[in-house]
């Protein structure tokens, strides 16, 4: 059985399979993962945070920025080639981790993403 988010999701999805997405930034980060409930430190997650931007001319997804977050993910290019060249990205598994409503934030995870040289 289909629900609204369900369809919504899939809508998207297919609609950005279909988008470019040019890199935008990259940035290593660590953060303190805590237990189910939130309170209990369990150690600490390394991630790569990799901001992206659909081009103009992709209808509605046209100009929209976000964020995604790859656990345990590696910098695929310095901030020296990333100042001088533009890249575009390409994610593996892109799953909505988590909607926040009331701030009005959509929020990603992938396994991996890969880059391309563009001119």
């Amino acid at each position: 059985m289909n629900d609204l988010y369900s369809s919504m999701k899939a809508i998207f999805f297919r609609q950005m399979e279909a988008a470019p997405l040019e890199l935008v930034s990259l940035s290593e980060e660590k953060r303190e993962k805590r237990d189910s409930q939130n309170k209990t430190p369990i150690g600490m997650e390394n991630f790569v945070r990799v901001s992206v931007e659909v081009p103009r001319g992709n209808g509605i997804l046209s100009r929209l920025r976000f964020d995604v977050k790859i656990p345990d993910g590696q910098l695929k290019v310095t901030e020296e080639e990333l100042a001088e060249k533009k890249f575009a990205v390409s994610f593996v598994d892109l799953k909505i981790s988590y909607i926040d409503s009331s701030n009005r934030r959509v929020y990603f995870r992938a396994s991996d993403y890969s880059l391309k040289e563009v001119e």
